[in-house]
């Protein structure tokens, strides 16, 4: 459209080589570590494309051409406008018949290298983006600015912001690891038609909003209340459902998050306090709020919810049926979570109602031909057994190390005991030996002298140097001993 303004941001952390090509109608922009050169580009190449000549543009993320960069395509103004892309890095996870040698691509899913089981890693990492063929371009806004963005953040799609609206279908929340959704959800012939948590491999629901009423989807919106930063659904101006129950105040500096537990938290950014979450608040199939007292009296800490296609090992795990058709899907998921050694649960009846229980250790495998499909609870504690034992060995290694300290210091007491005892000794020896120097070195003792008498007793004495007696004695030696004196 004319006026239209596309801005190009790069939050990747090394330099991205941005390419443009253009066609009669449309204007393709891709990126990535080498330089993609705009239509020339050399797969595999994630691709925003955007027809700007009408005044309602259209607009996409494909990565029918392979991905090398996570991206998407952000309506800077409407907030009703869906962004799109893919955020989530398909270089980890890239089968290696698809990877190139230095890891910075994924080639695309055709011809012999295209399992069946890469069609769907394409469809579950980028839900937002074209990844098939038959897949047409069908988003459009109005009067708008756009922004292209390599590498997004991780919460792209899962969080709402103030002022942004959610209408489920292709605008739907969606977790950072694409394994849950918050979508509008109805059963046909169920009373159930309100906005759900839900896998994104499979329709059934883990929890649902409290609201059973007969507006289409489309027609509702989920977004945080302006005045008072409560989830709300509305319907045009009208809010027809307050999900939570806060008090924020007005322009309130909240968001809310799917985790990719498939746990729906509103949190006040500005102190990161949790200030409702859906995991303490399951809502049943009847509408009726849950007793949530003793919802986590077993599973306390950090879990995880996943759905795939798995295969409980029957050596460890057992199950148990229980086909009430009144139990939806988030009453197995209280059933499974208020028991303790719960590892999964499962609708049981082909219209996704019943329970199905798997208990003991979840060990388990995956398969895409896998004859069931299962929400599988982890837990992301540490094994309390081993933290006794790294306890013990704490304590042990601590022990040991006051010994070891207590006889180093014993070692070192007696040590400096024993060198101040040599100490003296020597001092001793030193101050002998200075004073036999002394001696010897006196002029009055270094030759032989003769005392005179007094006269009176005819007495005359001749004194001997020290020296002298040393060199006559051959240094006092036991051979030339005269004789020895006594007391």
């Amino acid at each position: 459209a004319s006026g239209t303004t596309i801005t190009i941001v790069n939050e990747c952390g090394f330099t991205v080589w941005p390419g443009i090509s253009s066609t009669p109608d449309w204007l393709h922009l891709c990126g990535g570590e080498m330089e993609c050169n705009g239509s020339n580009y050399t797969q595999p190449v994630t691709v925003a494309q955007l027809n700007v000549t009408t005044d309602d543009v259209f607009y996409d993320v494909s990565i029918l051409n392979g991905f090398n960069i996570p991206m998407t395509v952000e309506p800077s103004h409407d907030s009703s406008c869906e962004m799109r892309g893919c955020i989530y890095d398909l270089n980890q996870r890239c089968p290696s018949e698809l990877k190139l040698e230095a890891g910075v691509g994924c080639r695309s899913c055709e011809g012999s290298f295209c399992q069946p089981n890469y069609w769907w890693l394409f469809k579950w990492a980028c839900p937002k983006a074209i990844f098939y063929e038959s897949d047409s371009v069908t988003y459009q806004c109005w009067d708008t600015d756009y922004t292209v963005r390599f590498c997004p953040p991780s919460n792209t799609f899962s969080t709402i912001k103030l002022g942004r609206q959610y209408t489920g279908g292709p605008n739907m929340l969606l977790s950072s690891n694409g394994i849950f959704r918050i979508d509008y959800f109805g059963y046909m012939g169920s009373d159930i038609n309100s906005f759900a948590v839900l896998s994104t491999r499979s329709s059934p629901y883990i929890w649902a909003a409290n609201w059973k009423q007969s507006s289409s989807p489309g027609a509702a919106t989920l977004s945080i209340d302006r005045n008072t930063g409560n989830l709300i659904v509305t319907e045009g101006s009208k809010i027809v459902l307050r999900i939570t129950n806060v008090q924020a105040g007005p322009n309130p500096n909240v968001t809310a998050t799917l985790e990719d537990n498939g746990n729906f938290r509103l949190i006040n950014v500005s102190n990161k306090r949790v200030l409702w979450e859906s995991f303490d608040y399951p809502e049943s199939k009847s509408g009726c709020m849950k007793d949530s007292t003793n919802l986590r009296k077993c599973k306390k800490g950090n879990y995880t919810i996943s759905h795939d296609y798995v295969s409980f090992d029957p050596r460890t795990t057992n199950s148990t049926t229980d086909s009430n058709a009144s139990l939806g899907m988030s009453d197995c998921f209280i059933k499974c979570w208020n028991e303790c050694n719960c590892v999964g649960f499962n609708s049981s009846n082909f219209n996704q109602t019943g329970c199905t229980m798997f208990f003991g250790s979840n060990s388990l495998s995956h398969s895409v031909v896998s004859s069931y499909q299962a929400y599988v609870i982890s837990s992301n504690n540490p094994n309390p057994h081993k933290n006794g034992m790294h306890l013990i060995w704490i304590l042990i290694g601590t022990a040991v190390a006051i010994v070891l300290l207590c006889v180093g210091i014993l070692w070192c007491h007696n040590k400096r005991k024993q060198r101040h005892e040599d100490f003296i000794v020597e001092e001793e020896r030193r101050k002998r030996d200075e004073y036999f120097l002394e001696l010897t070195a006196s002029e009055s003792f270094k030759d032989m002298h003769q005392l005179e008498g007094d006269g009176g007793n005819g007495n005359d004495l001749l004194v001997f140097s020290v020296a002298s007696i040393m060199a006559a004695t051959n240094d006092f030696s036991d051979e030339n001993k005269l004789g020895q004196g006594g007391f």
